[in-house]
C-alpha cells in the first residue's frame, strides 16, 4: 500500500453506526483524557472499540487504504487490565506534550543519547554496548531509497491482536503527541520530540506507526536497511529513542543492527 496523506484531519466517529472506507465500524466510543475533578471537560482524542477485534489486522488495512479521504488513522491497540488501560480508562495526557513542529529529530536523539551514555569516570567496558559508536551520537542515518516491502503494512498488522483505534490526524507520526500517550514516561514525558523523530522515519524509511500499547510501539517499514552498514546508524537511533530495546534485549547496538537488516516491522518497548 502506498500511503497518501489527507489534506486535513478527519472527525472521530460520534455514533455506533459509521461506515468508513466501505467498512461498518464495530461498536466503539470516543475517549477523552482523564481529568481531575473540577477541571474542564477534555475533548476526545481517540476512538476505541470496546473489545478486541477478531480480524483487527484486516480491518486496519481496509480503513488505512482510505486515509487520504477520511483523515482517520487506524491503530491496533494493545491494552492492560482486560482492555481498560490506557485506552478505555482515558489514561492519556496531551497537555504534557508540545507540538512536533517545535522539535528536531537530530536534537531529540542527541539529547536522549547523552542521557544514556555512562559517566566519564566509568571504565571503557561501560561503553561496550555502544560499539561501534562512542559518547557522541553519530548523527542521523541516511535515507533508504529502495522500497523492499510494498506490503509492509499487511505483513505487520496481520500478526497483531487487540482493539481498533482511530485518531483524527494528518500524519501517523503525530499520534503519540495528539493523544497524550504516556508509554515512555519513565524516560521522557513530552511526546513532541518522539513525534518529530517518527516524522523523520516516515520520510527516510517509509516507516509508519500502526500499533500502540501501554508502553509499546509497532511500526511498519517499507524501506528497511538492506545492509549492516545502513542498519548500524539506524540502530543507534533506536537505542537513543528506546534504550530498553537493547539494554534489556540483545545487549549491544552492533548485534541489534544485524537484526534490522530487511526487517519490515520495528517494535519498541519502554520499561
Amino acid at each position: 500500500m502506498s500511503l497518501v496523506l489527507p489534506k486535513k484531519p478527519g472527525a472521530l466517529p460520534a455514533t455506533n453506526d459509521v461506515v468508513l472506507s466501505g467498512v461498518r465500524l464495530p461498536k466503539g466510543l470516543p475517549i477523552s483524557p482523564f481529568v481531575q475533578a473540577g477541571a474542564a471537560k477534555a475533548v476526545p482524542v481517540i476512538w476505541v472499540t470496546d473489545r478486541k477485534e477478531p480480524d483487527v489486522g484486516g480491518l486496519w488495512q481496509k480503513i488505512a487504504a482510505g486515509f487520504a479521504e477520511h483523515g482517520l488513522w487506524p491503530l491496533v491497540l494493545d491494552s492492560r487490565d482486560d482492555g481498560d488501560r490506557p485506552w478505555l480508562a482515558g489514561e492519556l495526557e496531551p497537555s504534557s506534550s508540545t507540538s512536533p513542529d517545535g522539535h528536531d529529530a537530530l536534537a531529540f536523539l542527541e539529547g536522549r543519547w547523552n542521557d544514556c551514555v555512562p559517566a566519564e569516570d566509568e571504565g571503557p567496558e561501560a561503553l561496550e554496548r555502544f560499539a561501534p559508536f562512542g559518547r557522541n551520537f553519530p548523527g542521523l542515518a541516511a535515507a533508504v531509497a529502495e522500497v523492499t516491502s510494498a506490503d509492509a503494512f499487511g505483513e505487520t498488522t496481520e500478526s497483531l491482536e487487540g482493539q481498533l483505534g482511530l485518531v483524527a490526524i494528518r500524519r501517523p507520526a503525530d499520534v503519540p503527541t495528539i493523544i497524550g500517550w504516556m508509554g515512555p514516561i519513565n524516560h521522557f514525558a513530552d511526546m513532541g520530540g518522539l513525534s518529530a523523530l517518527l516524522r523523520s522515519w516516515e520520510d527516510r524509511f517509509g516507516a509508519y506507526l500502526v500499533g500502540i500499547g501501554f508502553d509499546t510501539l509497532t511500526i511498519a517499514v517499507q524501506r528497511p536497511p538492506t545492509t549492516v552498514e545502513e542498519a548500524m546508524a539506524i540502530a543507534a537511533e533506536h537505542y537513543a529513542a528506546c534504550p530498553d530495546n537493547i539494554d534489556q534485549g540483545i545487549g549491544s547496538i552492533d548485534a541489534y543492527a544485524e537484526e534490522l537488516v530487511g526487517l519490515t516491522n520495528w517494535t519498541f518497548w519502554w520499561d
